[in-house]
C-alpha cells in the first residue's frame, strides 16, 4: 500500500507572470485624513478576473480507475511504488475541468488603513476579501464544504500591527507588534532559501488579481530593527502563534492533491494497487470502497519560533549573516495503524525545532543590481512514502511518519538590469518604440551532501523517480514599457517569464524537477495607477509524470480600480 503525493510546490512562472502582474498593481488615489495629530490613509483596490483551461487532461496524470492511463510501476520498489496511487489521490482538480472550461471567475477587494501618531507612532490593519463564482461548476466531483466556504464570500485579515521608531545611543530603531511580514535574504522567485518566516498561501498565487502583499501570510509577532553603528545594524523577531501554507482548495483547477489542502478527502487505493479498496468517490462503480480517512494534523507548538539578522554596510555593498528557528510550514503525510499495510488514519505532519544559518550579500556590478544568498539546514523535512517496500524499515509501528530529516544547502544568485539610454540595449529599446525596460533573473541550487540514492529509502515523487543530491534551476524575466499608447494615458507593458530546472529534481520536488520548464506571457496596461488590465498566458511542459502542471496552461484576464 501507499498514500498519494502532497501538493509538490514552486513558485513556477506561472506565479512570476502574476508576480509581475502585482509589482504593477500599485495603488492611487489613496483617501488621506488627519485628526487630532494622527494622519492616515485608507487604500483600496478592487478586481475582477478569470482563468480559462487550454488543454484536456494527460492520460498519464488520470488514474487508471478514473479512465487514465497512469504508470503503475515506479523506480523505488517496482510494483511496490505505484504512481497509479498518487495519481488517484490527486486527480481530482485535473478531472473537473475541460479544456475551454473557465475555471475561476474571481471578485476581490484588498483595503490597507494606514496611521501615523505623534513620537514616532504607526499602525497598520490589512484586510482582503474574494469570491470565486465559476470555481465549484466541477464537471466530476463535486467540492467538500471546506472548499466551498472558500468560493463563497469571503473575508480575511492580513496585516495588523502598531509600531514605533525611536532612538537610543543616537541610533534609529522600530518595534512592531502584531500580524506582520518579516522578509530576509536575497531570493525572488524560488523559494526553499533564507526566506522562510512566513508561510505562502499558494492558493493566493492562483487568484487572478492577487497583490504581493496578500501572497505572504502575515503571522503574529514582535520584531525589532535597529542601527548599532553607521554601518551596522541588526534585526531580530519572535512569533508568537505557528501558521502553515495554505493550497488550493482540493478539487479546483490548481490543485494537485486529493489529501492536502481545503476540502481534503479520503485516501483511496487503485485497483491496480492489488489490494484493499479502489476507486475514489467519483470512481463509477466503486467496489466496496473502505477509505482511510484523514484526522485533525499534528501541528507544531505555536513557542519556539524566532530569529536574528546582522546586516553590515560598506558603500553600495552590504552584507547578511542570519539565523532562524522555525517550525516546518510544508505538510508531510503520516499516518496511523498497526502497520503501514493497515493504516487506519493519515494526516498532515509538521517537523518542529528547524535551524536556519545563512549569509547574503547585494551590491551593484555596472548597472546591474546583484545579490546572492546561501542557507545551511542541519535537519530539513524530506518526504517518504514508509509502505514502499511492503513491510520495509519505515513501515513498521502504530505512528509511521512521513518523512525524515536531511542536511540541506540551497544558495541563490539574483541579477536586475534597468535599461540605459544610449547602450546596446538602451537603443535597441528606443527602436521598438519603449521608454523603460528591465531584465530579472534568479538562478538557485540545492544540495543534500548524505541523500542516500541507493534505493533503501523511499523518497516520495509523483513518479517514485529517486532524487538527486545537487538540482538547480533558473527563472527570467523582462518587460519593457510603451507609455501613452495610441496617444491615451495609458501604459502598456509586456512581460515574459520563463522558468526551467536544469539539472537534477530536488527531495520533495521543491524547488526543482529536472527539465520542467514554463512560459508566461504577461500584457499590462495600466492608465494612471487608477484603473488596470492584465492578460496572462501559461504554458508548462518538460519533467514527464513527476511534472503535475505538464496538462494544465490556461490564459486568464484580470482588471482592477485603485482609490
Amino acid at each position: 500500500m501507499s498514500y498519494p503525493n502532497k501538493a509538490y510546490l514552486r513558485t513556477s512562472v506561472a506565479a512570476c507572470a502574476i508576480l509581475a502582474g502585482l509589482s504593477w498593481a500599485s495603488q492611487a488615489g489613496a483617501a488621506d485624513f488627519a485628526y487630532g495629530g494622527i494622519t492616515g490613509s485608507f487604500d483600496s483596490t478592487l478586481s475582477i478576473g478569470f482563468q480559462q483551461r487550454l488543454q484536456n487532461a494527460d492520460c498519464k496524470s488520470i488514474s487508471r480507475d478514473n479512465g487514465g492511463c497512469s504508470r503503475t510501476i515506479g523506480e523505488l520498489a517496482g510494483a511496490a511504488s505505484n504512481p497509479d496511487v498518487n495519481n488517484i489521490n490527486a486527480d481530482s482538480g485535473n478531472l473537473n475541468y475541460k479544456k475551454g472550461d473557465i475555471v475561476s471567475l474571481v471578485y476581490k477587494g484588498t483595503h490597507d488603513l494606514s496611521l501615523k501618531g505623534p513620537d514616532g507612532w504607526g499602525a497598520l490593519i490589512r484586510g482582503t476579501w474574494s469570491g470565486d463564482a465559476k470555481a465549484a461548476d466541477t464537471r466530476r466531483t463535486a467540492l467538500e464544504h471546506e472548499a466551498k466556504l472558500l468560493m463563497n464570500p469571503h473575508a480575511e485579515l492580513l496585516d495588523a500591527y502598531v509600531s514605533k521608531s525611536f532612538t537610543w545611543a543616537g541610533n534609529n530603531a522600530k518595534i512592531k507588534i502584531g500580524n506582520q511580514v518579516v522578509s530576509w535574504g536575497e531570493d525572488i522567485f524560488i523559494p526553499g532559501g533564507i526566506n522562510v518566516i512566513n508561510a505562502i498561501d499558494f492558493r493566493k498565487l492562483h487568484v487572478p488579481g492577487t497583490q504581493l502583499k496578500e501572497v505572504f501570510k502575515p503571522a503574529p509577532m514582535i520584531y525589532v530593527s535597529s542601527g548599532l553603528t553607521d554601518n551596522l545594524s541588526a534585526e531580530a523577531y519572535y512569533q508568537v502563534m505557528w501558521n502553515s501554507f495554505t493550497f488550493d482548495p482540493v478539487g479546483t483547477f490548481f490543485s494537485t492533491s486529493d489529501v492536502v489542502g481545503p476540502g481534503r478527502r479520503a485516501f483511496y487505493l487503485p485497483a491496480s494497487a492489488g489490494a484493499g479498496t479502489f476507486g475514489d468517490e467519483g470512481t463509477p462503480n466503486a467496489n466496496n470502497p473502505n477509505p482511510v480517512p484523514g484526522v485533525s494534523p499534528n501541528n507544531p507548538k505555536h513557542s519556539g519560533q524566532f530569529g536574528a539578522a546582522l546586516r553590515y554596510r560598506l558603500g553600495i555593498t552590504e552584507v547578511g549573516a542570519y539565523y532562524v528557528h522555525y517550525h516546518d510550514k510544508l505538510p508531510q503525510v503520516s499516518f496511523t495503524g498497526t502497520t503501514a499495510q493497515t493504516p487506519t488514519t493519515f494526516f498532515n505532519d509538521y517537523g518542529e525545532d528547524r535551524d536556519l544559518f545563512g549569509a547574503s550579500a547585494n551590491s551593484r556590478l555596472g548597472p546591474v543590481a546583484v545579490g546572492a544568498e546561501l542557507s545551511y539546514r542541519p535537519r530539513d523535512s524530506v518526504a517518504i512514502d514508509p509502505t514502499v517496500p511492503a513491510a520495509g524499515r519505515y513501515s513498521i509501528g502504530r505512528y509511521n511518519r512521513g518523512f525524515i530529516e536531511e542536511q540541506k544547502w540551497q544558495g541563490h544568485v539574483t541579477a536586475n538590469y534597468l535599461f540605459e539610454p544610449n547602450t546596446v540595449v538602451g537603443n535597441l529599446q528606443d527602436r521598438i518604440g519603449a521608454t523603460d525596460g528591465y531584465f530579472l533573473v534568479e538562478a538557485a541550487a540545492a544540495y543534500y551532501p548524505h541523500l542516500a540514492r541507493d534505493r533503501s529509502v523511499p523518497y516520495l515523487l509523483p513518479n517514485y523517480s529517486v532524487p538527486d543530491r545537487f538540482s538547480w534551476g533558473y527563472i527570467a524575466e523582462i518587460g519593457v514599457v510603451y507609455p501613452e499608447i495610441f496617444g491615451s494615458a495609458v501604459n502598456m507593458t509586456p512581460v515574459i517569464d520563463f522558468s526551467h530546472d536544469v539539472q537534477g529534481t530536488t527531495p520533495n520536488a521543491l524547488p526543482f524537477i529536472q527539465d520542467r520548464m514554463s512560459l508566461a506571457l504577461g500584457l499590462n496596461f495600466n492608465y494612471q495607477d487608477r484603473a488596470k488590465l492584465n492578460l496572462t498566458y501559461v504554458n508548462y511542459w518538460g519533467a514527464g509524470d513527476n511534472n503535475l502542471m505538464r496538462d494544465r496552461d490556461f490564459w486568464g484576464a484580470s482588471v482592477s480600480t485603485s482609490f
